[in-house]
């Protein structure tokens, strides 16, 4: 069952390393502000949550089952980490659940900066639609002058 574990565990390390690419490079997508490769790329990262969301079901499965083989006692289910669980594994297993670990915390790590860098560029944006949108409303609403000389008075005395 503990092989089961490694398995379902670097398969999550793999695709944290997709997750981490794919948010590099939205990164530099939304640099380019590119509407139709941002679409695909959204459609890239739904792909790997689902994936996330399968292997996190799995990865419980092997747990529950790793808790009650191991007599492991938890009063709560979140009181069981993959720390506990090696504690009761021996070598080479207990080696490797710990390189695990390690490498799932860095990833873990490094997608929160990138998403949070991220975050940034798109609230930039966002900031910057609204404020086009304010100027144009503005523009919309000012008095002006038509071809004959009449004062036009934009929008603001239309019902």
């Amino acid at each position: 069952m503990t092989n089961n574990l490694i398995d379902i565990l670097e398969q999550e390390t793999d695709l944290y390393e997709e997750v981490m690419t794919l948010l590099q490079e939205e990164k530099i997508i939304l640099g380019k502000r590119e509407s139709e490769t941002l679409l695909e790329h959204a459609r890239k990262m739904e792909s790997a949550a689902f994936k996330g969301r399968c292997l996190e079901t799995l990865r419980n499965e092997i747990v529950d089952t790793l808790v009650e083989t191991f007599g492991i006692k938890q009063t709560v289910k979140k009181d069981i980490n993959l720390s506990k669980i090696i504690e009761h594994v021996n070598d080479p297993d207990r080696t490797k659940l710990k390189e695990l670990q390690t490498s799932l915390l860095a990833l873990v790590d490094g997608i929160e900066m990138l998403n949070q860098e991220n975050s940034l560029v798109i609230d930039k944006g966002l900031g910057n639609i609204k404020d086009a949108f304010e100027f144009l409303s503005e523009i919309s609403t000012a008095d002006t002058y038509k071809e004959n000389g009449d004062i036009y008075t934009g929008l603001k005395n239309r019902g």
